[in-house]
């Protein structure tokens, strides 16, 4: 199963790069626009679309299919299909960028990760802004319920020719890395707490 969904997430890449051009958000594992577990500020912008998958191994493994779409006035919607050992969900997400990013002003947005709730219904609020002469460093400082519990916090730099180093608090400590050199195809690899992540996505425009 895994090793179908690998290769379909290649020939889509490859795909996409010929028929698309290029949206630059990335999903979360849950779903959301975001870093490795928390959400950004950042949306996909109207009339593109982000698909992925990504496998989480602690004990057991945890398999996620993450698929948004961006729709006008800020809003991102999307659906991630999740296997957590015998169980199946399907995680609902819905967020609002209440406000866009400008040279002085921060990226507000809302959301709620598994709207219907199916495993953890999850709402939160979140802010990002962008720093440096080369915009390549970003922040983002949330708060949240469920699976974003109180506080969270993340952290991305940009490293040339390869992708984003990140770096997030989410109840505990992850990091990773997120190789963006293949746009729009995208791989992470990090860690979730003491659990290996590893996954992949691309996002275009339709």
């Amino acid at each position: 199963m895994l090793r179908k969904v690998l290769l379909g997430f290649l020939v889509l890449s490859i795909v996409s790069l010929l028929r698309f051009s290029v949206a630059y958000a990335t999903p979360s594992v849950w779903g959301p626009t975001g870093l490795i577990e928390v959400p950004t500020a950042e949306v996909l912008s109207p009339g593109s679309f982000s698909v992925g998958a990504n496998v989480k191994t602690d004990g057991g493994t945890i398999f996620r299919i993450p698929m948004s779409v961006g729709a006008s006035y800020g809003i991102e919607l999307g659906v991630t299909p999740t296997n957590i050992g015998t169980n199946s969900y399907v995680i609902v997400n819905g967020k609002l960028q209440l406000l866009k990013e400008k040279e002085d002003i921060p990226a507000i947005a809302v959301g709620v990760t598994d709207i219907i709730d199916q495993y953890k219904q999850s709402f939160y609020v979140v802010t990002t802004k962008t720093f440096g002469e080369e915009k390549d460093l970003k922040f983002h400082i949330g708060l949240g319920t469920g699976l974003y519990e109180g506080p969270f916090l993340g952290l991305e730099l940009n490293v040339p020719k390869l992708g984003e180093v990140i770096f997030e608090y989410n109840h505990h400590f992850n990091g990773g890395l997120r190789i963006t050199y293949i746009k729009p195809a995208r791989i992470d690899i990090g860690f979730i707490g003491n659990a290996f992540v590893i996954g992949g996505s691309y996002s275009a425009q339709f």
